[in-house]
């Protein structure tokens, strides 16, 4: 999957869970959120794809790295959030995880 496809795909999943869980859980205002999921994403994304993947691949097995990437993105997403939002922590994080989650799990199932 090139790039920008796995860009899209990812917006396409992660927003709806970004947006839904923010706007109804921490009571932030949609379009907030929404900068929020888009935000965070631009950031991290192409670190994820460009860098982190193929770095971890070339120095462990390819599934303990993208474990890894998507781990490290998932902490990265949280503080980013933490910071923009001033929300309670715990509740980001799990935000970010679902978010991450569902994206990943989209990811899988279309290599399929």
């Amino acid at each position: 999957m090139g790039y920008l496809a796995a860009f899209g795909l990812t917006q396409v999943v992660e927003a709806p869970v970004y947006v839904g869980l923010l706007v109804c859980l921490l009571g932030v205002p949609w379009r907030c959120a929404l900068g929020a999921s888009l935000g965070v994403n631009l950031v991290s994304h192409p670190l994820l794809f460009l860098v982190f993947v193929p770095v971890t691949d070339a120095l462990m097995h390819p599934t303990a790295g993208i474990i890894a990437a998507e781990a490290l993105v998932w902490w990265a997403e949280t503080a980013m959030l933490a910071a923009w939002l001033r929300r309670d922590y715990a509740a980001l994080a799990a935000t970010s995880l679902l978010a991450n989650a569902t994206s990943f799990a989209a990811g899988l199932l279309l290599l399929r």
